[in-house]
């Protein structure tokens, strides 16, 4: 939701929530920007995904940690080098033109 979304939901909100209900009013990139500093010294990752994202994302974390000796901070940089060398802009534009040949 940008800005102005959020303004032109204002006169809703506030003749539709009482003046007792919590509110929790996020900025994403703000959210994203202090999780890149971690002053928090955060250790925990997690994030959403469907069923089997996440059996696949177990399988191979489990495969990875037993190659690793069960080193959580290994696990942390192999993941991060995987994620720095992978090209995720080329993986997405293969995926399109896959899904566009599959429409042929």
């Amino acid at each position: 939701m940008k800005g102005v979304e959020l303004k032109a939901m204002l006169g809703w909100i506030r003749e539709n929530i009482q003046d007792n209900e919590p509110v929790l009013l996020k900025f994403p990139r703000r959210e994203a920007a202090k999780k890149v500093r971690n002053t928090e010294k955060r250790r925990r990752i997690s994030f959403v995904t469907d069923e089997l994202g996440y059996s696949r994302w177990n399988a191979r974390r489990e495969a990875w940690m037993q190659a690793l000796d069960e080193n959580p901070t290994l696990f942390a940089e192999a993941l991060d080098r995987a994620m720095e060398t992978f090209d995720v802009r080329g993986w997405l534009e293969e995926q399109k033109s896959q899904e566009s040949l599959g429409d042929a």
